[in-house]
């Protein structure tokens, strides 16, 4: 009893130095994980990378659908990505996509669990044309979105 008492009260101690030094530490002899470190430095200078205006910025938020949404939201259909948010004055907006409009597919790539939105869309470039093919209220609707068009040349 003494000894898992004096391994509890070093493990205490442990953790104490772990807090002030920032270190990681676990300690696997009595099942117990102290994991305490300090919150990572975020650099001063952006990070290398392409630039901002490299990648198309439709201006929505999505999820992907499920059967389980589906059935939820009273959809016949089972894959694609439902639009839930619009950015005021974005490319989507503009481009006719409403609240609840259900994105099947992208240049004619479908929207399913092998080609997610936002990963077909990041691989698309500024300058072009998307072809979204949309569900909305039971029937499909085509709308194109000029990437072309910046949402910063939106006045406000």
């Amino acid at each position: 009893m003494v000894a898992i008492l004096m391994a509890f009260v070093r493990s205490l101690i442990l953790a104490a130095a772990v807090a002030a030094t920032g270190a990681g530490l676990f300690l696997s002899g009595l099942g117990l994980g102290v994991g305490l470190a300090r919150p990572p430095r975020l650099p001063a200078a952006p990070l290398p990378g392409p630039a901002a205006s490299d990648e198309p910025i439709l201006g929505l938020q999505f999820e992907a659908l499920t059967p389980e949404l589906a059935r939820l939201d009273g959809l016949t259909i089972q894959t694609g990505a439902i639009v839930r948010a619009l950015a005021a004055g974005g490319l989507a907006e503009r481009a006719g996509l409403q609240l609840g409009d259900v994105i099947l597919s992208v240049n004619a790539l479908p929207i399913d669990a092998h080609h997610t939105l936002d990963a077909v869309i990041v691989a698309q470039h500024t300058g072009g044309t998307l072809t979204l093919d949309v569900w909305r209220d039971g029937a499909d609707v085509t709308i194109r979105v000029d990437l072309n068009a910046r949402p910063d040349d939106v006045q406000s």
